[in-house]
């Protein structure tokens, strides 16, 4: 259940962020169209209309310069994604131990879960939209079966002329697999309805009150949708105007498209015809016009030759004007194609590289998922799920991926004393000189390692059950007694004092092997602590968007330090004074101890980038997470 709704909540953000990129395309295309009135042809009218489409499928916007994006500055709500939000990764159950009742999540986190979290605003949006996406889809799924009834019904044209009529048309069009004719009584236009068996669907008023030539005329406008596949088209926009439910503006982008395409086809059937014919096109869509009824509708599926007395006015003047526009027509369009294209079908240079000085390190290569990064100026390695190492070459940008099998996920890595030390679920260690040669080492648990550090002197590792092992050269490894069941996660030392903090707590150490459990202290499942070099602090996951960030001088007494960041938190880092802190999609810098935040990863890019590590090599911060991220940004120099 969890899986499916935070891929609904995925889902939905996309819908709404691309919704909102249309509705403005919507009003621009509605006004180029007006502005350049007659001088466009139907095929050129038709073309700005489904740019508006286009722009709905598209997948991902490029950034540009030229993005209309770039006059707002973007804090989009949903960037920021509580546990109770759900994630976009699935969500494992770990048995609960003794002490607290936890539950591991993709993420990363141990979250202490006595209570079922409620919702988010995100979580109830998107479940109110799928719902709507599903009753549309059971509406529609309703109207089909009645509509394929009324089909059942129908009868096989008796009039052998029709049928002669039909094949002449379908010549002339130029369409190539053959179409049945059926005659129904309750139709109020004639229409085209199949995917792959295609049947042109006549009213018997049709058949009755039209002359042959005038039928002729009917058929060589149904043609063209024929030859076009307009069904195909019909069955996309309705897909898209589900996913688009709550747009009013998309609606009417795909009336707009219908009636261009009616403009369209009446082009084709007047290309068909002699010049005498042509005055009397126009005649026959008022005759259709009379016998038209709103109240025997036509399925969405299928094509008819009249939606509405509306737009018949419309197709006669086009009728009328047929053959106009010229070459400065056809440059405007295309020139108005290219200017909306390069300002809807992008998104801003925003955010991570344009403000805040942070660049993708990705190199276009879809990465992976990713826990924990280190690195040198030579290289950087990112370690994730499922066994994944992947390592960069800064001097090229390009990543070497390995996958390790066995137990799946890689939980954090160090890079100190010369040498990667990374840490492993079921108790698994490796270490690597340069991020490429890997040696496994023995461990002295089973138990998932989540965590691992270096003091200076030695590395510290913990994970779940209270577990805590050091080492002095990553290779041979000790168990030290926590006497906690704490699951550990990060680890800070002021030089004096050890701090250790996990899903439900904190323990202190002076020498890091006798651990304590702080005199004050807060029970909330923290992720990530660092040494500030005045204090420690440590911050965590925001249940229910609850404030994380505590501090202490001593590691003894802590203190609530921060009320203004209402997300979750998973890493910390102190570099030249200033304290950077991570999570779902934003990076926090404080540079007076954490008592304000600022932004400098601005999530404008309208993606889930869902942050899991931090740390430096010393010239860059490194960043990164789920959803192939991997970030970089220049160190700063002291405040």
């Amino acid at each position: 259940m969890n899986t499916w709704l935070a891929f609904g909540q995925t889902a939905f953000e996309w819908t709404w962020r691309t919704s909102l990129s249309a509705a403005v395309l919507v009003a621009l295309v509605f006004l180029t169209q007006k502005f350049l009135g007659r001088l466009l042809t139907p095929r050129l009218r038709y073309t700005l209309s489904l740019l508006v489409l286009v722009r709905l499928l598209l997948p991902v916007a490029p950034a540009s310069p030229l993005s209309l994006e770039n006059l707002f500055h973007h804090h989009p709500a949903l960037a920021s994604y509580t546990p109770s939000s759900f994630t976009s990764a699935p969500i494992i159950p770990i048995p609960p131990t003794d002490d607290s009742h936890t539950t591991r999540l993709a993420a990363g986190s141990l979250i202490r879960s006595q209570t079922p979290p409620r919702l988010s605003g995100l979580a109830w949006a998107s479940l109110i939209w799928a719902g709507g996406c599903f009753g549309l889809m059971m509406l529609a799924g309703w109207r089909y079966q009645q509509w394929n009834h009324l089909i059942a019904q129908g009868q096989p044209i008796s009039d052998p002329h029709l049928p002669a009529l039909l094949e002449g048309a379908r010549a002339d069009m130029g369409v190539r697999w053959p179409v049945w004719l059926l005659g129904l009584e309750r139709l109020s236009s004639p229409a085209i309805f199949g995917l792959w068996r295609v049947r042109l669907l006549l009213p018997q008023s049709v058949i009755n009150g039209l002359s042959q030539e005038e039928l002729r005329m009917v058929f060589l406008h149904e043609m063209a949708h024929v030859r076009r596949r307009d069904v195909w088209l019909n069955f996309l926009l309705i897909a898209v105007q589900f996913l688009h439910w709550f747009n009013p503006l998309v609606w009417l982008a795909n009336h707009r498209i219908r009636a261009d395409r009616e403009l369209v086809c009446d082009d084709m059937a007047l290309n068909c015809l002699s010049a005498a014919e042509r005055p009397n096109y126009g005649q026959v869509l008022l005759k259709l016009m009379d016998g038209f009824s709103s109240e025997t509708p036509v399925f969405s599926g299928a094509i008819p030759v009249v939606g509405s007395k509306q737009e018949i006015k419309r197709r006669i003047v086009m009728i009328r004007n047929h053959g106009r526009g010229g070459v400065g027509a056809a440059i405007a369009c295309l020139l108005a194609v290219a200017v909306l294209a390069c300002a809807t079908f992008t998104r801003a240079q925003g955010g991570a590289e344009g403000a805040s000085g942070w660049a993708s390190w990705n190199n276009n290569q879809k990465l992976g998922s990713f826990y924990a990064v280190a690195g040198t100026p030579r290289e950087t390695v990112a370690v994730g799920i499922d066994g994944l190492i992947a390592t960069r070459d800064n001097a090229t940008g390009v990543w070497t991926k390995q996958v390790f099998t066995g137990d799946p996920d890689f939980r954090a890595i160090v890079y100190a004393n010369n040498q990667y030390v990374i840490v492993r679920e079921a108790g698994s260690i490796m270490t690597s000189p340069d991020g490429l040669k890997w040696t496994s080492r023995a461990s002295p648990t089973k138990r998932n390692l989540l965590g691992v550090f270096w003091d200076g002197h030695q590395y510290l590792a913990g994970g779940d059950g209270g577990t805590i092992l050091s080492s002095s050269d990553g290779i041979n490894w000790v168990s030290r007694d926590s006497g906690r069941q704490i699951n550990f996660y990060s680890f800070s030392y002021s030089g004096a004092r050890y701090v250790a903090v996990g899903n439900d707590g904190i323990c202190i150490s002076s020498d890091s092997i006798t651990w304590t459990t702080p005199t004050k202290t807060a029970h909330v499942p923290f992720t990530a602590c660092t040494w500030t070099g005045t204090e420690f602090l440590a911050c965590g996951l925001g249940l229910d968007r609850n404030p994380t960030i505590y501090t202490s001088p001593d590691g003894n007494v802590w203190t609530l330090r921060d009320r203004t960041i209402m997300a979750s938190l998973r890493a910390a880092i102190s570099v030249n004074g200033a304290i950077y802190v991570t999570g779902d999609g934003v990076i926090k810098k404080s540079v007076d101890g954490g008592t304000t935040w600022t932004d400098t990863f601005i999530n404008s890019n309208h993606v889930n980038n869902l942050f899991m590590g931090l740390s430096s090599n010393g010239e860059f911060l490194l960043a990164t997470g789920f959803n192939h991220n991997v970030w970089a940004m220049p160190v700063p120099a002291k405040p």
